[in-house]
């Protein structure tokens, strides 16, 4: 997880595959944005240009299958299995 100066709070590292924001005063879900595997870090915040970034690493690595399946037996949802291959998200922060 990583808090902003602004407010948000993002987070990754469930089995959905998603980076989400929340507000930090509430806790309410403001975005969410599906990416192609596992969050894998905690987000990370730079800025160019007086503009705000944050990034973060996708890639379940090792037995991902092994772990999708043992978050299923623990709370079991229809959650599809999470595939492997890494990549770097970046988003711009309005």
């Amino acid at each position: 997880m990583m808090a902003t100066a602004g407010g948000l709070v993002l987070s990754g590292g469930t089995v959905d595959s998603k980076i989400h924001a929340f507000d930090a005063m509430t806790g309410k879900l403001l975005w969410e944005f599906p990416t192609n595997s596992g969050i894998l870090t905690p987000p990370s915040s730079f800025a160019i240009g007086g503009k705000q970034y944050v990034a973060v690493l996708t890639r379940w690595d090792g037995d991902a299958r092994g772990m999708g399946n043992v978050v299923a037996r623990l709370f079991p949802s229809d959650t599809p299995p999470v595939p492997t291959g890494g990549a770097v998200w970046v988003f711009a922060l309005e």
